[in-house]
């Protein structure tokens, strides 16, 4: 099967969005919706915020922990909140438990997915690290930076290499990840963790134009309707 060329790929991409309602117009009525708060009632409500989600046992499923972090995010929590050490923001947390219900509501309210921690880490990067392959394709679809660097030269695709994290990995080199990053050890991918059983075929790289994105979305279509239908429940109570 040939090749999707990159219009027909980012077609693909924003009529996906439009579907479940992740599209810029979409966004934008769901965030009319939040109310306006000054900066400091923002950072205040957006520090319980973080709070409740970096909670061992905060649990998505749970109705009522989950609509109290919904009714944070109505209520004007700032959703950049960042701890006063290493700068841990709620966003970040999501990518490192997996949370995913919690994901797509901070990214409709207006997340920064390129967000990063002191240390330059990327949702990507933590998403990658924990091999959680559903939110990584979200991020992907949401033209997330796959390449971005953490401040030892690290990208998403090392944080997979090294955690051996197959899913991850294979999604985020069919994304486009660049093969040739160097990390501040002067290592590509191929020299980290040596011993995964992470490759790239070769034929794959052969066929395929690596800087042109084709990431198959099929994975993440069950988990977008479920949180499309959420979504509607959410807006129906306010």
């Amino acid at each position: 099967m040939d090749s999707k060329n990159i219009l027909e790929i980012e077609q693909e991409r924003l009529e996906l969005l439009k579907k479940y309602k992740l599209d810029e117009e979409s966004n934008l009525e769901f965030r009319s919706t939040i109310k306006k708060v000054s900066e400091e009632e923002a950072d205040k409500l957006g520090k319980k915020l973080y709070n409740i989600i970096n909670k061992k046992d905060y649990n998505e499923q749970d109705d009522t922990q989950f609509d109290e972090v919904v009714n944070l995010v109505f209520d004007g929590a700032n959703l950049e909140y960042k701890t006063s050490q290493k700068k841990i923001f709620p966003l970040l947390v999501c990518c490192r438990k997996g949370y995913i219900k919690t994901f797509i509501l901070l990214v409709r309210a207006g997340a920064n997915v390129n967000q990063v921690n002191d240390y330059g880490t990327t949702c990507c990067m933590a998403a990658a690290r924990h091999n959680y392959v559903r939110i990584l394709n979200l991020l992907i679809l949401l033209r997330a930076d796959i390449n971005a660097r953490c401040s030892d030269g690290d990208t998403a695709l090392f944080s997979a290499k090294i955690h051996n994290s197959k899913e991850a990995f294979q999604a985020l080199v069919q994304a486009g990840s660049y093969l040739g990053n160097r990390n501040s050890l002067n290592q590509t991918i191929f020299d980290v963790n040596p011993s995964s059983s992470l490759t790239i075929d070769s034929k794959f790289i052969a066929d395929k134009n690596l800087s042109v994105p084709s990431v198959s979305f099929q994975d993440t279509q069950d988990l977008l309707e479920e949180a499309s239908q959420k979504m509607k429940q959410i807006l129906q109570k306010k």
